[in-house]
């Protein structure tokens, strides 16, 4: 990918907004906006919405939790985190994410 294209700001519900199931995901910069460095989205899930057991071959994932409580399963472990709880997730490595609050 080439460069980054520049400094930019969103103000609210200017970002590209999907939805994927009841979870809604702004994109709030993509690997276009960021030279292929990263993306960020915000995203805000119902409850006992889950993100079933899938994998990216190309993507490394990380998780900051901002309010509320999730539970991640990666590979064989399983761990919940509530309020400013982070983590990641590998290359290849199948994993699910459930919204536990």
């Amino acid at each position: 990918m080439g460069p980054a294209t520049g400094a930019y700001v969103y103000q609210p519900q200017e970002a590209e907004l999907r939805w994927m199931g009841e979870t809604s995901t702004y994109f709030l910069a993509t690997g276009k906006q960021t030279g292929g460095e990263c993306a960020l989205v915000d995203e805000q899930a119902k409850r006992g919405e889950i993100v079933p057991l899938h994998r990216h071959r190309d993507d490394i994932e990380s998780f900051y939790v901002v309010e509320g409580e999730i539970m991640l399963s990666v590979g064989d472990h399983q761990g919940f985190g509530r309020g400013r709880v982070r983590s990641r997730t590998y290359l290849g490595e199948p994993f699910m994410v459930s919204n536990r609050a």
